[in-house]
């Protein structure tokens, strides 16, 4: 054992809360459907209703680089060619207007529904449906008729 004359007073740094977080992160390459979002989501707190949608669908949740530089969702779940390289049988892009390089992440996708007020953005260019509208209206209604019809 070394001994040392330390006081309090001449430590600098002092610890203000241990704080741990235990990452529970899905693959989301493996889901088969993922309900990404992007820009305009606007908030992290927008970002529960498409969570919602997801389970729903028991599906994952996905965000376009936007989202993950405005700390909306974690790094782990970013799609794109900063993020993963993603195949599954539903994309539904929200809000994403479809930068090139978050295409290169997901256009592999077997059918692309794409949410966006934009009808020019360059996502509803590929999509397979395009819904032209505020997610905010059409997530709700998506949820209550997948509910609907599992039932």
């Amino acid at each position: 054992t070394i001994a040392m004359d330390v006081k309090e007073s001449d430590i600098r740094t002092k610890t203000e809360e241990v704080v741990k977080l235990a990452k529970s992160v899905a693959d989301i390459t493996e889901a088969e459907f993922i309900v990404s979002g992007g820009r305009g989501v606007g908030a992290k707190e927008n970002f529960a209703l498409l969570e919602e949608l997801a389970d729903v669908l028991e599906g994952s949740i996905g965000g376009s680089r936007a989202a993950i530089d405005n700390a909306w969702i974690d790094k782990a779940y970013q799609v794109g060619q900063t993020g993963k390289t993603v195949r599954p049988k539903i994309y539904i892009a929200v809000g994403i207007s479809g930068a090139i390089q978050h295409l290169a992440g997901m256009q592999d996708s077997d059918f692309i529904i794409a949410i966006n007020r934009d009808e020019s953005a360059p996502i509803m260019q590929i999509a397979d449906i395009a819904l032209v509208g505020d997610f905010k209206k059409v997530v709700p209604e998506l949820i209550a008729q997948i509910k609907e019809a599992k039932n």
